[in-house]
């Protein structure tokens, strides 16, 4: 083989590789842009390392909450914490809490922040008509998680917060001293996540509880 149909073949092998690295990083709520350029370097080496950080998040999501009917007695004293942005990765994030637990989960709190790309609407007054609209919004993704939940026998508390989702999301885990972080991953453009990043990415990196992504 000569020397350019080698390097060709590696070429070929490692933007696979990325790819598949990309590919497996946006499902698993992990950045695909850093992950498609290791996968391109690392080739297989940085699909298994990515696949060996995702089993690593999967272990640390696995709260000891026992699912419905799995436990006689009193609901457990487990503390939930749901991410809620109206995205369809948060209705089925909402949906995994109902599936996995059902009314055996006491209580689960629902949090709703304004993203990044929209805070600066934030700092209006609160009587503004921009403030009015931004708190509708935010109260439309509670109320509908907050339907779902209640529907299932699950009883809601709904929180509000505005700033970057990511830092509001574990500050609020970090206060209220949650013990799971359920979350969607939000879907955003090559360039956004260039340059903001994942948020269940940021939150699965920070956070000092377990975290479950839902794709």
């Amino acid at each position: 083989m000569s020397f350019t149909a080698f390097a060709l073949a590696w070429l070929a092998s490692g933007l696979a590789f990325g790819a598949l690295s990309a590919y497996a990083a946006s499902r698993w709520g992990r950045d695909p842009f850093g992950w498609l350029l290791l996968g391109a370097i690392l080739g297989p080496i940085g699909l298994l390392l990515l696949a060996g950080m995702h089993r690593d998040d999967l272990r640390r999501s696995r709260p000891s909450l026992a699912g419905p009917g799995s436990r006689a007695g009193g609901r457990p004293h487990v503390r939930v914490l749901l991410a809620a942005d109206g995205s369809p990765s948060s209705a089925r994030a909402t949906q995994y809490v109902i599936d996995r637990f059902g009314p055996a989960l006491q209580e689960v709190t629902v949090v709703g922040v304004l993203p990044i790309e929209r805070a600066n609407g934030v700092v209006a007054p609160e009587e503004s008509p921009r403030r009015r609209q931004l708190e509708e919004e935010v109260a439309r993704y509670l109320e509908t998680a907050g339907v779902e939940l209640r529907a299932a026998g699950i009883v809601c508390k709904p929180v509000t917060r505005f700033g970057d989702p990511a830092d509001e999301i574990l500050s609020l885990a970090q206060e209220g001293d949650y013990e799971l972080i359920v979350m969607g991953r939000r879907g955003r453009g090559a360039v956004a996540k260039l340059l903001l990043g994942s948020v269940s990415d940021k939150v699965v990196r920070a956070a000092t509880c377990p975290v479950m992504v839902v794709s």
